[in-house]
């Protein structure tokens, strides 16, 4: 289950609230830190913590996030550096933008977090190219292994080991 995490940012004295379990915020850090991608895409900004871990986590790399709501990005903007875009787009009716994000070759990291990941995952995650990331979160609540079968030929699950045996709800995938 998720759970409100405040989160201290590393470049700055601020703080901001996160949904997400403590433990996979470390974690996705790490191996972000490690797979070092050009491009982090993040679907459902929210009240922009997520945004901020992932951006500090590899913090030269472009960051764009989306999301639908008008209620999105409650972090202080002066957080972020230039390199961050944060869209108010609906992703299903109006996501050239983001597709053509995916399709670039550079290493990237997709992260589904939006209000129909089932759908996230059918719609973008084969756009990917071969050595890019995709996660998703809230895994065993709102998606499970039936709704990510279409990964199951061309992806391979990373680091499941240390996210399902602390019981965190993040999961992650490479596309090999």
């Amino acid at each position: 289950m998720s759970m409100k995490t405040i989160y201290q940012s590393l470049f700055h004295n601020d703080k901001v609230n996160v949904v997400h379990e403590q433990p996979s915020i470390f974690l996705l850090q790490g191996i972000l830190s490690i797979f070092m991608p050009k491009i982090i895409i993040e679907l459902g900004t929210g009240g922009g913590g997520m945004s901020l871990v992932f951006h500090e986590a590899v913090p030269g790399a472009e960051f764009y996030s989306f999301d639908i709501s008008s209620r999105i990005f409650k972090a202080d903007p002066a957080l972020f550096k230039k390199n961050c875009i944060f869209e108010r787009r609906n992703i299903f009716k109006d996501g050239e933008f983001l597709k053509s994000l995916l399709l670039r070759k550079e290493r990237k990291f997709l992260y589904c977090d939006n209000g129909d990941k089932k759908r996230e995952i059918k719609m973008f995650a084969p756009l990917l190219n071969k050595g890019d990331l995709v996660g998703v979160h809230d895994f065993g609540m709102e998606i499970r292994n039936k709704d990510v079968v279409i990964l199951k030929d061309n992806f391979k699950p990373v680091a499941w080991d240390l996210f399902a045996c602390r019981g965190l709800s993040t999961r992650l995938w490479i596309k090999q």
